[in-house]
């Protein structure tokens, strides 16, 4: 069994001039403000849709299908 989730994934994100610009600035202003902050890499990045939480493999696997066939 496993945890399971729906998400998009913005490809790319990581060789984004606007988003390490962003990011840049807000890694500044956490760092001013003495906000202590755990970075994610760019390539994990994402958007959860839907959390499915513990999923046997059949019922994963039915998940999978369904979403191949939306």
């Amino acid at each position: 069994m496993g945890r399971y989730f729906v998400a998009v994934v913005p490809l790319g994100l990581g060789e984004n001039p606007e988003f390490h610009r962003l990011t840049g600035k807000l890694k500044r202003t956490v760092k001013d403000r003495e906000i202590t902050v755990r970075w994610t890499p760019p390539a994990l990045f994402h958007v959860t849709l839907e959390f499915l939480g513990e999923l046997d493999a059949q019922k994963r696997d039915a998940a999978i299908h369904a979403l191949e066939q939306a």
